[in-house]
């Protein structure tokens, strides 16, 4: 308790949601902080954060459920699924692995839109445009490992093909509804900041004041030594990091929480 509370004291964090558990039981939880740091807001677990690139184990999930099902196999290329795509020789298992050497593309409007934008929003569109842009692989597949969040946006849309559902469609009923978690607090949808974590980031941060650069149509707003934008947001590709939800849902056994805290 000290040791978070003190990353808190510090500024490291505005606020902290830590749960820890076994296959058995949750040894250790933890809610601190604020999760709206101008109005002095409490972050309590049913506050939901945005988990970003750990949404990728999600969508691994996915893509193994679609083989135990035969839909598709690991050493299978991509462009099985995705016919423009610019990358042939590259298979899902190296898409997978992170050792395609597909790029990973600038940060800014290639990760979200705004909220009033989504229902004009067409994520097909905007990966060919990333194709056309970003059409050469960085090394030969399979002889180095690089993270890649275009990787994973690729998957998802291979998920979308085989299945016929949209990626967040599949995830809900495939993964979310099987575990019962509570679709309130574990979605895909835009953060609302009435019900949601603020999503911060700090004020002499050289990294994301460059990253905000890159993001039109939207201002960041101080509070105290953290900023945050002012509107809501959608992930383009929800594959590689679009799970909002609190850490109470994200241990996947609510129960176990539930009678042990």
């Amino acid at each position: 308790n000290s040791f978070l509370d003190s990353k808190i004291e510090r500024n490291d964090f505005p606020g902290i949601q830590y749960i820890v558990v076994n296959k058995d039981e949750c040894i250790y939880s933890y809610a601190g902080g604020f999760s709206d740091v101008i109005n002095k807001k409490p972050m309590t677990f049913d506050n939901t954060l945005n988990t970003f690139s750990t949404t990728k184990l999600i969508t691994a999930i996915s893509i193994l459920q679609l083989m135990e099902k035969g839909k598709l196999k690991l050493d299978d290329k991509v462009t099985l699924y995705i016919e423009n795509i610019p990358y042939k020789e590259i298979t899902i298992r190296n898409v997978l692995s992170h050792s395609s050497g597909i790029p990973n593309p600038v940060l800014g409007n290639f990760y979200i839109h705004w909220e009033e934008e989504h229902e004009t929003f067409n994520r097909n569109k905007l990966l060919d445009k990333v194709f056309s842009k970003s059409s050469k692989l960085k090394y030969t597949p399979g002889s180095k490992i690089k993270y890649s969040n275009l990787g994973y946006a690729i998957l998802g849309k291979v998920i979308e093909v085989i299945s016929g559902k949209s990626y967040e469609e599949y995830v809900q009923q495939n993964v979310f509804n099987k575990l019962e978690i509570d679709s309130k607090l574990c979605h895909f949808k835009s953060q609302k900041f009435s019900d949601n974590a603020k999503p911060y980031y700090k004020a002499n941060s050289i990294v994301y004041n460059i990253m905000k650069l890159f993001l039109k149509g939207v201002r960041a707003t101080k509070e105290g030594k953290w900023k945050t934008l002012d509107k809501n947001w959608y992930f383009n590709f929800p594959a590689h990091g679009g799970i909002i939800v609190s850490a109470r849902e994200y241990i996947l056994n609510p129960g176990i929480y539930d009678s042990h805290i």
